[in-house]
């Protein structure tokens, strides 16, 4: 059977089960179960609409989403079974959304971002807000909060250093903090990043 023919919800659902399954309550996997409906319009989206750097397949797309909202999840000790379920509902649905922006649309080329921005702020409106300026590639999980804010809160401010030799500089930037965030979320569980 080729992986054409199987689809990508099969190992999706096989990773709930196995993978997911200790780290969140019966009420948030069916709560994910309905976000995950959103999988396939943004798959449709980014095929008939956009542009990606480097073609993949849809089971890599959908694999990344779960690798990463499993990396989140872990990596922040994000507690899915013993809260109160208004916040655990909230929290899957900010991570969800979050992992979704990062894994079906985080391989958009510059010129297909905005439209990918559009399709997912409309897409993605009932599980959560993003802040009305910049695009969603723009911000970053509050956890606590429960909400979205921008990326450019973290870029920690670069001082200068006279004796630091030029090629060991890095001047922290919103992209050098959101893409080193996502990589060392996801080497942090041992999972792989492109």
């Amino acid at each position: 059977m080729n992986p054409e023919e199987l689809g990508w919800m099969p190992p999706c659902t096989t990773w709930m089960n196995a993978e997911l399954a200790p780290y969140i309550s019966p009420e948030g996997r069916t709560l994910l179960d309905e976000l995950f409906l959103l999988i396939q319009k943004g798959l449709d989206f980014l095929r008939k609409e956009c542009k990606m750097m480097v073609q993949t397949v849809e089971a890599n797309l959908t694999a990344s989403l779960c690798d990463l909202f499993l990396a989140l999840v872990k990596s922040h000790e994000i507690d899915l079974i013993n809260q109160d379920p208004t916040i655990v509902a909230e929290t899957i649905k900010l991570v969800f959304a979050f992992s979704y922006v990062w894994s079906i649309g985080g391989n958009v080329n510059q010129a297909s971002q905005e439209k990918f921005d559009n399709y997912a702020r409309e897409a993605l409106e009932s599980c959560a807000f993003f802040p009305p300026f910049g695009m969603v590639f723009d911000f970053q999980m509050d956890l606590a909060a429960r909400k979205f804010i921008p990326w450019e809160q973290s870029v920690p401010d670069y001082k200068y250093i006279p004796e630091e030799p030029f090629f060991q500089i890095l001047v922290p930037t919103i992209d050098t903090v959101r893409y080193s965030y996502i990589i060392k979320t996801l080497v942090q569980v041992r999972k792989p990043c492109l």
